[in-house]
């Protein structure tokens, strides 16, 4: 997922939250002081927001900052990054092979 498909996820999930809560972009808007305008544009992804403004909207939301994020890997410069605790769980399978344990 490229870095504008991480943004256009991101909104989607705005979106979704916000209209489960019968909440309106309007009324988001006023909630975290932008106005209605970019609430529409994050939501399209069109947008960037800071990290604060993310947190705003998940907390005026009601859920975590994470569930907002795509949980997909994520490449953006040809490198494969990986959730965390894929790569946790790699290390402890390398500490155990070396160690003659499976």
């Amino acid at each position: 997922m490229d870095i504008n498909g991480i943004y256009r996820e991101v909104g989607l999930r705005v979106e979704k939250r916000r209209r489960m809560l019968k909440i309106t972009q309007e009324e988001l808007a006023n909630l975290i002081g932008l106005t209605r305008t970019s609430i529409t544009n994050i939501e399209s992804g069109k947008q960037r927001c800071t990290l604060d403004t993310l947190y705003r909207i998940a907390t005026s939301l009601r859920v975590s900052l994470i569930e907002l994020l795509p949980d997909e890997e994520i490449v953006t410069t040809g490198f494969r990054i990986e959730p965390l605790y894929e790569v946790c769980w790699n290390e402890v399978l390398k500490v155990r092979e070396r160690s003659g344990r499976r």
